[in-house]
């Protein structure tokens, strides 16, 4: 009876110390949006830049294509939550490139308590595009705050 007591109390004790027994689901949702700009001269020799809306995205971890809206200009892509990685293949037009991006993957909690898996210091790794620059609202270059316009 006494090993009862003992182990009942136990275990409500140990419901009590969670620090985390009332927040809610696990999000997935690090993104980071990509712009796809074509720059080129006009018969002026003035740079022309048109931003491309005919974009298909593949994730190559999940092997599918990323499903957007018609007429887009900015597209909010997926980061992997389980690597420090993702990879892509872009099409645009009849042209297709590669963008390969590298971060660290971190989770913090929201003020609904809500655990987030985000991703910091966004970094190309590689990619076939003219240029790529990095628009970023913070210092560690945080995911969902993070604009790469793409030039092509």
């Amino acid at each position: 009876m006494v090993r009862t007591a003992l182990f009942l109390f136990l275990l409500i004790l140990a419901g009590a110390c969670d620090p985390c027994r009332d927040c809610g689901p696990l999000t997935y949702e690090p993104t980071v949006a990509l712009i796809f700009v074509d720059a080129e001269l006009d018969e002026d020799e003035e740079i022309k830049e048109t931003i491309a809306s005919d974009v298909t995205i593949f994730w190559a971890e999940l092997a599918a294509e990323i499903p957007f809206e018609e007429g887009l200009k900015e597209f909010d892509t997926p980061l992997s939550n389980s690597t420090n990685g993702s990879t892509y293949s872009i099409g645009i037009g009849e042209a297709s490139y590669q963008l390969a991006l590298t971060y660290e993957v971190f989770r913090e909690l929201d003020v609904d308590r809500r655990m987030l898996v985000r991703a910091q210091n966004i970094q190309a790794e590689s990619h076939s595009f003219d240029s790529l620059v990095f628009s970023c609202n913070t210092v560690d270059c945080l995911d969902k705050e993070t604009t790469i316009t793409c030039y092509f």
